[in-house]
């Protein structure tokens, strides 16, 4: 991950975390239209995101799919909060 990638990421992470965006990918297209110096990174980003979940279209049908009991129950908070985790996962690789 490049250094404009792991900005683009915070970036997305804080639009979820203030709950100004729900998903991964539309922050990171929010990003990339407040900052056009980053859109590149952005890109990049979603493309990366978009080959973790492969075949899926989303966090939760990746973590359905992967035995996470109880993902259908979980609230608004918690799949933000998974959503968080992953992020911080993902910027710890």
């Amino acid at each position: 991950m490049t250094k404009t990638e792991r900005e683009a990421l915070k970036l997305a992470r804080d639009l979820i975390v203030n709950k100004r965006e729900r998903f991964v990918c539309l922050a990171l297209k929010e990003i990339s239209a407040t900052h056009p110096e980053l859109d590149s990174a952005c890109t990049g980003m979603k493309r990366y995101v978009n080959r973790l979940l492969m075949p899926y279209d989303n966090l939760q049908d990746w973590q359905r799919a992967n035995g996470f009991d109880g993902v259908q129950s979980r609230d608004a908070d918690q799949r933000q909060a998974d959503r968080v985790a992953w992020i911080d996962w993902i910027l710890g690789q």
